[in-house]
């Protein structure tokens, strides 16, 4: 259903005339304001989606990166964005190429490589050594869970002695880290500046 935006009328003087009444076509931007919120509501569901998959089977899955990628496009084809695309999509290109070299070198999965890809093309050059700071910073951090989890002694609820192992994840018995939530953390602070 369509319906019509509000016109905001404007008085001006026009000549050596007293002030005379015109319109003047100054749409309201409320609708904006909208797509902007479903964007952003976008973006994270499907950074929530590549974590809760990182988590429970240490998966990103393809369409996660294709999705932000192609939304970062329609973000940036909105009125009143001022950044420049090819710089992004430069930024992203090279934390690709980045990526893939720790990919072959076993610190990466495909996965983190293309979501970390598509994320810095929302950092873009002002933003991403922000971006690999938090994403270094929460990475280590859930690193040193996993250790200390993986060591810690069984614990005693109700008389009974629970060992930790038992309630830990699969890749956390392994000692292994899903990066993508690391990645997600860094993601989520972008918010404050993009949205």
């Amino acid at each position: 259903m369509w319906r019509c935006l509000p016109l905001q009328v404007e008085r001006f003087p026009i000549g050596d005339r007293s002030e005379m009444a015109a319109l003047s076509v100054v749409p309201d931007h409320g609708w904006l304001n909208y797509l902007n919120f479903l964007i952003a509501a976008a973006y994270v569901f499907i950074l929530c989606a590549a974590a809760v998959s990182d988590f429970r089977r240490l998966r990103i899955p393809n369409w996660t990166s294709v999705a932000l990628f192609l939304l970062f496009f329609a973000y940036a084809a909105l009125p009143g964005k001022e950044f420049n695309v090819v710089h992004h999509f430069s930024v992203a290109v090279i934390v690709f190429l980045v990526g893939l070299l720790l990919y072959y070198m076993g610190v990466f999965s495909a996965g983190d490589v293309k979501l970390m890809a598509a994320v810095a093309l929302w950092a873009g050059p002002t933003d991403i050594l922000s971006l690999v700071l938090i994403t270094a910073v929460v990475g280590g951090l859930l690193g040193i869970a996993v250790i200390i989890l993986r060591k810690a002694p069984p614990l005693i609820l109700f008389g009974r002695m629970i060992s930790l192992d038992r309630v830990l994840p699969r890749w956390a018995k392994h000692g292994l880290v899903p990066y993508g939530i690391a990645i997600v953390g860094g993601a989520l602070w972008l918010i404050r500046i993009r949205f």
